[in-house]
């Protein structure tokens, strides 16, 4: 069976009639009304500026200053919406490649051989990835229309001040259209590209909630130290040099996300030869 028809099958199988979709939908909307809370606050007091799309991507995307820099331990905390967004991204893939794995997927298995499905199931990852993202841009670009609000990535430069006051902020004004989309689209995809493919190697071979809790340490830790390494720090649009002094390079970002994905891509194409793909599991009598 080639690779497409896996995917194809898989996508169908693994997406179809997830209430989770639902769930994140409305954490999105959510966050979005908090956003323009905050947007309404901020001209009140501090402008008139015209804020758009771009600003309240920011706001989901924010994240916080890295926790190593500040003076007190009980400073330390998890910024919510981007640590529940990202929760919810990662938890979209988790568990369909190994539930393919019993004995429901077993017909599907016999018929391909082993590289092929290793292929699927990192393109299947992805797929999830980039389809869970729209969905959360399209829920960003309605709510924009319906309040009106300009459906531009050109950022206002004030609310980018507020928004990210905790660093040294490295702009005058807005950063324009073509950084905020490397800034607000590429870095979180990739990042999340990244992990989710971590994610799928160590489910596929320890177990589904050894690979999330691998995730959650990752969003811990990099939420506590500015690395290119910990995958999450491209997922914050504060970790980034083009919002602060002492941010990571943008081209930092993208080499150590796409290196991540190839490299499980292809320890998994090697692995997989020696892996027992059936999961026999007892079924209810």
């Amino acid at each position: 069976m080639k690779v497409f028809k896996l995917v194809k099958r898989d996508l169908t199988l693994g997406m179809w009639k997830k209430a989770r979709y639902i769930i994140f939908v409305v954490i999105c909307i959510f966050s979005c009304i908090n956003c323009l809370e905050l947007m309404k606050f901020y001209k009140e007091n501090f402008g008139s500026d015209v804020l758009s799309m771009a600003d309240c991507m920011a706001y989901i995307f924010q994240g916080v200053e890295p926790m190593i820099r500040k003076d007190a331990m009980s400073e330390f905390y998890i910024p919510p919406v981007w640590l529940v967004f990202m929760l919810m991204c990662l938890l979209m893939p988790l568990d369909y490649p190994v539930r393919s794995m019993e004995v429901w997927g077993s017909q599907y298995l016999v018929r391909t051989d082993r590289r092929s499905w290793w292929g699927a199931k990192c393109i299947y990852v992805l797929g999830v990835n980039v389809f869970t993202f729209v969905l959360c841009m399209t829920v960003v670009l309605v709510f924009c229309l319906v309040k009106g609000i300009p459906v531009s990535m050109e950022n206002s430069g004030g609310f980018y001040e507020a928004l990210f006051g905790g660093v040294s902020v490295n702009f005058q004004s807005g950063i324009g259209i073509w950084r905020n989309t490397v800034l607000l689209i590429v870095l979180p995809l990739l990042g999340i590209f990244a992990m989710s493919m971590l994610q799928l190697f160590v489910a596929v071979w320890l177990n589904p909630l050894m690979a999330y809790l691998m995730s959650i340490l990752i969003l811990v830790f990099s939420v506590y130290l500015n690395r290119p390494w910990l995958l999450a720090n491209h997922t914050m649009a504060i970790r980034s040099c083009m919002i602060d002094e002492e941010g990571i390079l943008p081209s930092a970002g993208i080499l150590w996300c796409t290196g991540v994905c190839v490299f499980v891509f292809v320890a998994g194409m090697v692995l997989v030869k020696k892996k027992d793909m059936l999961v026999l599991k007892k079924e209810d009598v």
